[in-house]
């Protein structure tokens, strides 16, 4: 069932993506698809009650080209705003997000983080998935 109110979470957030995306007087439907891009998630695994600053989502989308305020994060069906956004050395989006935030939205054994945002005019979305584990337990 959470997988079904994430997906049409993640399709109304698509829609919201292209409605934000159009110019004045423009069909949303004449908005370009929204695109799959690459993330990778850091760390790879997050271990619950262990102090972290930051979960940093590394993207393979130039950060020139993004809207920044149209980027977030969506897990366990809620939705996150980044606490930084930069470029890396090859100029790419990095997106960081505090980790007790997302500590408190995360529970064993995994859990699937989905950025999107706008870069270029069409819609973008990445997923990648996190290992959650508790303090002390294997």
């Amino acid at each position: 069932m959470k997988g079904i109110i994430r997906t049409i979470g993640l399709l109304a957030m698509a829609g919201i993506v292209a409605s934000l995306n159009t110019p004045a007087g423009e069909d949303a439907s004449q908005v370009a698809a929204t695109v799959e891009i690459n993330i990778t998630a850091s760390p790879q695994v997050l271990i619950l009650g262990l102090q972290g600053e930051w979960l940093t989502i590394h993207t393979d989308v130039s950060y020139w080209s993004v809207v920044g305020d149209s980027v977030t994060l969506q897990l366990e069906g809620e939705t996150v705003t980044p606490d930084a956004l930069f470029a890396d050395a090859r100029g790419n989006l990095v997106a960081k997000f505090d980790q007790a935030t997302i500590q408190g939205l995360v529970s064993p054994p995994s859990a699937s983080v989905t950025l999107t945002g706008v870069a270029d005019g069409q819609g973008f979305t990445g997923s990648d998935t996190i290992e959650v584990k508790r303090l002390g337990k294997k």
